[in-house]
């Protein structure tokens, strides 16, 4: 809301601001938008309310609709309200097991994949795993080091030690369950 010229003075007075933007790249990711449809969505966020409770962001598509002329019909841009599909962070028993190969052949071969920097696993697991996105491997990540299934681990490599994800006991467990057919969530 800061960014208007002279914005500390126009804001000081009203009660209620609004921010509307376009899709970013990281908003994409998080809801599971191609990154070629981006421009096609807005978000609304409440940017400041004198004493109200914090509102969610608001998302909108834009659509074209005819409007009736004298000669013809002309197409107009309208916003339509948009929720983004809740189901896009949830994975298959395919996509657990594909991810869990994933990390175990990298911390094997002694290229532990991390949450951050080169190695992040969710850039990494999305450009080699057909179909996998972002927010799915991190949801997934998270939900495995939190039960136990993903640990921060030391492989020893040609002398080098790079530390990064790995699967626990409990996490082998689980990969050998999805192997044999006989995993449970």
């Amino acid at each position: 809301m800061m960014v208007a010229r002279g914005a500390s003075s126009m804001l000081g007075e009203p009660n209620f601001v609004f921010n509307l933007s376009d899709m970013s790249k990281r908003d994409a990711e998080e809801v599971g938008v191609d990154d070629d449809d981006l421009r096609s969505y807005l978000r609304l966020d409440d940017a400041k309310t004198k004493m109200g409770p914090p509102v969610d962001a608001k998302w909108f598509e834009r659509q074209g609709e005819l409007m009736a002329r004298q000669f013809g019909s002309e197409e107009i841009g309208v916003l339509v309200p948009w929720a983004p599909d809740t189901t896009v962070g949830m994975a298959t028993d395919t996509d657990m097991k594909s991810l869990l190969n994933f990390i175990n052949t990298r911390f094997e071969q002694g290229q532990p994949l991390t949450t951050r920097g080169a190695r992040d696993v969710k850039k990494l697991a999305v450009k080699s795993l057909k179909g996998m996105k972002a927010k799915k491997v991190r949801d997934l990540v998270r939900g495995w080091r939190k039960d136990g299934v993903l640990g921060l681990m030391r492989p020893f490599n040609k002398g080098e030690r790079k530390s990064g994800l790995g699967l626990t006991e409990k996490g082998q467990k689980l990969l050998n369950s999805f192997e044999s057919g006989t995993a449970t969530k």
